[in-house]
């Protein structure tokens, strides 16, 4: 009959109709998604270009003074830079060339003074050029030495790769 034939082709439509809508929609959740992950990829770029702006402020701050480091003789090659701001109380290194690391050493800055050396920030894992570090106030000179994985307190003198002289 008609009325049965109508209903057939109402239903035939209203299936198509929804499997078109369901496919929309996956399209649809699928771009979100994409949309999603780069929204997170330009996140994460903005705080890293926010991270290198302030050590750019930092660096070029008129009250920021930059020490090279004073490389020994076992470690000829080491090329650091400490930029150290006594009104922020900031240090940043800026790291050119270091030692080879073994599996089981970190490095590790020191604040040198009047009394015994001051362990500060342990690392082995260069992720960036510049690497913000522990400022101590009236420190005479800041070290770095090749300690035990996960650092010392007391340093490795014979593993001692530099000296930075602050006054």
């Amino acid at each position: 009959t008609l009325g049965s034939t109508l209903g057939l082709l109402l239903l035939i439509a209203a299936i198509g109709t929804s499997l078109y809508l369901l496919r929309k929609n996956l399209s649809l959740n699928q771009e979100v998604h994409e949309q999603n992950i780069e929204l997170e990829k330009c996140k994460t770029l903005n705080e890293s270009n926010s991270s290198l702006i302030a050590i750019l402020q930092h660096i070029d701050a008129p009250q920021t003074q930059t020490y090279p480091i004073e490389a020994t003789p076992n470690y000829p090659q080491t090329d650091i830079v400490i930029y150290t701001n006594t009104e922020s109380k900031q240090n940043i290194l800026q790291v050119n060339n270091l030692p080879e690391l073994q599996p089981n050493e970190s490095f590790q800055l020191w604040s040198l003074g009047e009394s015994d050396p001051v362990p500060l920030d342990v690392f082995d894992n260069l992720g960036s050029k510049f690497l913000p570090s522990a400022y101590v106030d009236q420190s005479n000179a800041y070290a770095i030495t090749i300690e035990k994985k996960g650092g010392s307190q007391t340093p490795n003198l014979d593993k001692l790769i530099g000296v930075f002289k602050t006054s």
